[in-house]
């Protein structure tokens, strides 16, 4: 949009409550009750210093601005059901993995595996092919998650964030799933 207003000279008309957004105007009116409450114009500044002096004036208005971090937390709440699959997945997983782990390194195994010249290298591939499949399945769960939640991806980056932010939003819910169902399976198999 901000190339469409340089290029074509098009004046945009873009009504938002996000203050990362109506940073790239060059001029932001703020309402209240339907009243012109205050104006600011962005002139030479630039883009950062412009959303800190909008979230100041948001503050006097008395809105807190919202962080990708709350935006994430929010949204893993909101996405609850669809994360509820890649949950129960990475608790399961992480689960098996302590499991087999833990039956790698016991006593009768190590006493096995002295008899047995063949069966560490057997367990270290067995050990690959368990990091291979659950990467590959945590994979396709993320891409499902991505295709699941295309649309509402997308309406971020409409309105003004920028790929990385978007990626970052993703990367902390799906850290924020990731580490409750870590410590769950991890417990469950303890």
């Amino acid at each position: 949009m901000t190339r469409l207003n340089r290029v074509l000279g098009a004046t945009i008309l873009m009504v938002t409550h996000d203050p990362y957004s109506a940073s790239y105007a060059s001029r932001v009116l703020f309402l209240k009750d339907g009243r012109l409450f205050n104006e600011l114009l962005r002139g030479e500044r630039d883009r950062p210093a412009f959303y800190h002096e909008i979230l100041d004036v948001l503050a006097l208005l008395g809105v807190t601005s919202v962080t990708l971090r709350d935006l994430s937390w929010r949204n893993a709440r909101r996405q609850a059901r669809d994360y509820l699959v890649y949950f129960v997945t990475i608790v399961i997983a992480t689960a098996l993995m302590y499991a087999f782990n833990g039956l790698v390194f016991s006593r009768e195994i190590a006493e096995l595996s002295a008899k047995l010249s063949s069966l560490p290298l057997v367990i270290v591939l067995a050990s690959v092919a368990v990091v291979l499949i659950l990467g590959w399945l945590v994979a396709y769960i993320t891409r499902f998650m991505l295709t699941r939640r295309s649309r509402e991806l997308g309406t971020y980056l409409l309105i003004g964030l920028e790929h990385r932010q978007v990626a970052r939003l993703f990367f902390l819910e799906n850290l924020a799933v990731g580490a409750v169902a870590l410590v769950l399976g991890w417990c469950w198999e303890t």
